[in-house]
């Protein structure tokens, strides 16, 4: 009984750092393993980039689910790139959200059997 009125204190006092209002759009993406240009003509055709790359996005939501990493030669740009969106997106009222999928984590405990050797 003491530990749920704990866990119950505990989530009603880590609600109020919450936003109870839903965005108005909100676009996942995932697996981009290094390819940035099929990364772009994603975030292109959801309405979230312009040609130059910058956030158009307004308020929208951009979670990128993870897998950014391996197997394409491109994860430093596709990274840069997110860098730069979520600026973008909190200046505009947007935000983005990084994951971390299977293989940032395999990376991180050093299984690199699927790493780009010309990375």
């Amino acid at each position: 009984m003491r530990l749920a009125a704990s866990l119950l204190l505990a989530v009603g006092l880590g609600a109020s750092a919450f936003s109870a209002s839903a965005p108005a759009r909100v676009v996942a993406v995932a697996d981009v393993h290094g390819g940035l240009q099929p990364f772009v003509s994603i975030l292109t055709a959801a309405g979230l980039i312009d040609a130059q790359h910058r956030w158009t996005g307004g308020a929208a939501v951009l979670v990128q689910t993870g897998d950014v990493t391996d197997r394409g030669t491109e994860v430093h740009e596709v990274l840069d790139l997110l860098m730069s969106l979520e600026k973008g997106a909190a200046a505009a009222g947007g935000k983005v959200h990084v994951l971390l999928g299977n293989h940032e984590i395999m990376n991180m405990v050093g299984d690199t059997r699927d790493v780009s050797p010309e990375i």
